[in-house]
C-alpha cells in the first residue's frame, strides 16, 4: 500500500473481487516505529522514492471504510531491526514496551468485507 500512487483505488478494486469470507492481508511500515524514532532519517522506512504513503491505525480504518471493508484484525511484526542494536539495550522489557506502544517496525492489518444490512 505504501508503494501505490492511489492506495484507496487499489483497496476498492480488491473489495470488488474479494469473496464473501475472503480476507486481505496488508503489511505496512509503521512511521511511528521505535526504529524510526531512534534512527530518524536513516531508517529504511523513510524512502521517498519507494514509500509514497504512511498509514496509522486510524488512516487505515478510514481507507478500509471508504472501500466497504473493515479491519478484522490488527497485529505487529519486527519490534527490533538490526540497525537499532548499536543504540539500544536489548531486553524482554524493551520488546514488551515496543509492542505495548505499537512501535513495531511493521503493522499488519487483515481486512474483510463489511456485512451489508438486509
Amino acid at each position: 500500500m505504501e508503494h501505490l500512487i492511489e492506495p484507496l483505488t487499489a483497496l476498492k478494486n480488491a473489495e470488488k473481487i474479494l469473496e464473501t469470507n475472503g480476507k486481505i492481508l496488508i503489511l505496512v511500515p509503521n512511521y511511528n516505529s521505535k526504529a524510526r524514532k531512534i534512527l530518524g532519517a536513516s531508517t529504511p522506512t523513510l524512502n521517498p522514492r519507494e514509500h509514497l504513503h504512511f498509514f496509522s491505525q486510524k488512516s487505515m480504518e478510514i481507507q478500509a471504510n471508504k472501500s466497504n471493508l473493515k479491519i478484522f484484525k490488527f497485529s505487529q511484526e519486527l519490534p527490533i531491526i538490526d540497525l537499532m542494536y548499536p543504540y539500544i539495550k536489548y531486553s524482554k522489557k524493551l520488546l514488551a514496551d515496543i509492542m505495548k506502544k505499537k512501535e513495531c517496525y511493521y503493522h499488519i492489518y487483515i481486512l474483510i468485507k463489511k456485512i451489508k444490512n438486509k
